[in-house]
């Protein structure tokens, strides 16, 4: 009884923790990235993160709100926003134009 109840408490910390979170979705990055050096797979650690966290989605070990807002702020601060990208294409480009090659 007192495991449950301290399971519930975590998972309720989980769910409104940002910083839990994101420590959450590092903690599966390391996972995969650990699995795929100890057992020398040929798959990037990446593709194995996915395998880990879509397994304890489906067995319902892991709620989706335990990792909800810390995946947005992932994405939301490591993914360049369109427009820059497009603007560093262009600066290579028009580097690599100025140089002939």
């Amino acid at each position: 009884m007192a495991s449950r109840a301290i399971s519930i408490r975590l998972q309720r910390l989980t769910h409104r923790s940002l910083l839990l979170q994101v420590a959450l979705v590092f903690e599966f990055w390391l996972a995969g990235q650990t699995l795929v050096k100890l057992i020398d797979l040929p798959i990037p650690g990446s593709f194995v993160r996915m395998l880990l966290v879509l397994l304890l989605l489906a067995t319902k070990w892991m709620s989706v709100f335990s990792m909800r807002r810390g995946a947005e702020w992932f994405i939301a601060n490591m993914v360049p926003p369109p427009g820059l990208t497009v603007s560093f294409c262009c600066t290579i480009l028009s580097t690599c134009a100025e140089r002939g090659g």
